[in-house]
């Protein structure tokens, strides 16, 4: 679950959402992209555990 500020906004699966989004279950191995701005947050679920990986292009390690 995320809670977007009044002007924040996040694209998930091509469509912007505001205000409070919910990832909802993720199997195992599988993920969701959702992007903001230049940088992209990977939910993913590994051995049981829900992570978050955030991505950006600006990141020398990337």
């Amino acid at each position: 679950m995320v809670d977007l500020g009044a002007n924040e906004t996040l694209t998930v699966d091509s469509t912007t959402v505001t205000g409070r989004y919910v990832f909802g279950v993720i199997a195992e191995r599988s993920g969701i992209n959702a992007a903001a701005g230049d940088a992209v947050i990977e939910v993913v679920k590994r051995g049981g555990f829900d992570i978050i990986r955030p991505r950006h292009p600006e990141n020398p390690l990337r």
